[in-house]
């Protein structure tokens, strides 16, 4: 399926995939230009309905990502919701234009209007950077990484010339150290990887925020903090409200909890 079509049922589209890889004409089944929630769904139908469902998805992929109002018309560029779905249900990924017509390996083609954003400049920096460490181009460095993505990843390439070719090749024998990888994709990038720094990245300021906060102390003299003491179910349930003793008179409400629990202890044994 090679651009989404809106007018014709997903239903009707799985169910004549099937058919063909049923009559040996077609092996797999795939997706491209499709949003991360649609091809969710067409895999829901497919599975509900006893179908094949894609088992890979062709986005327009690179190092760089465009700004949000970037037009592409029908060839929609990846988005985090697509490459984590393909992450989490382990679809291959077949990347086209991954190297934007040659911009990370050469000057005299500035970077296209559409990739400019806050992070295009330092991802340009941190390719040059690892480029210059391994000696090779920025063209070999992003497909370098691309392909050691998991799960598997084919970048879809185009060459006019031999030794284009040969270079991108050459890419898949280059090796990256752990601190090439935090280089390129610490700065923006798609998917689980993103999402897991992040959600590390906040759970420890989190955790940060919690031991800055001062320790709460009871006001009352003598009765101990709520955090040192075990409360029991009467104790949680307690209203906060003003009572009536047996003999009529009101009392204030307690300060605390445990201030609670030993009141209602008192007035019980009264009775």
């Amino acid at each position: 399926m090679h651009v989404d079509d809106r007018e014709t049922s997903l239903a009707e589209t799985m169910a004549t995939f099937d058919r063909l890889v049923e009559a040996g004409k077609v092996r797999h089944v795939g997706a491209s230009n499709y949003d991360g929630w649609w091809l969710a769904r067409a895999n829901t139908i497919a599975e509900e309905r006893h179908l094949t469902k894609c088992s890979c998805v062709q986005p327009r992929l690179s190092s760089l990502l465009p700004h949000r109002y970037s037009d592409f018309d029908r060839r929609r560029p990846a988005t985090g919701e697509l490459v984590s779905y393909c992450d989490d249900h382990d679809l291959t990924m077949l990347p086209y234009s991954p190297l934007l017509p040659g911009r990370y390996g050469r000057d005299d083609r500035p970077v296209s209007e559409r990739y400019v954003t806050m992070e295009t400049r330092p991802k340009m920096e941190a390719v040059r950077t690892v480029a210059n460490r391994t000696g090779v181009s920025g063209n070999q460095v992003v497909l370098a990484r691309m392909a050691r993505r998991t799960p598997t990843t084919i970048p879809i390439v185009g060459c006019n010339t031999v030794d284009q070719l040969e270079a991108n090749i050459t890419a898949l024998d280059i090796e990256l150290t752990d601190d090439d990888f935090q280089r390129l994709d610490s700065i923006e990038t798609l998917g689980g990887l993103h999402r897991r720094y992040r959600s590390e990245v906040r759970i420890g300021r989190t955790r940060d925020r919690r031991s800055a906060l001062p320790q709460r102390s009871s006001r009352n003299a003598g009765i101990p903090s709520q955090e040192s003491t075990p409360l029991s179910r009467s104790s949680r349930l307690t209203p906060r409200r003003r009572d009536r003793s047996p003999q009529g008179e009101h009392r204030d409400p307690p300060r605390s909890l445990t201030a609670c629990r030993d009141q209602g202890n008192r007035l019980l044994q009264r009775r």
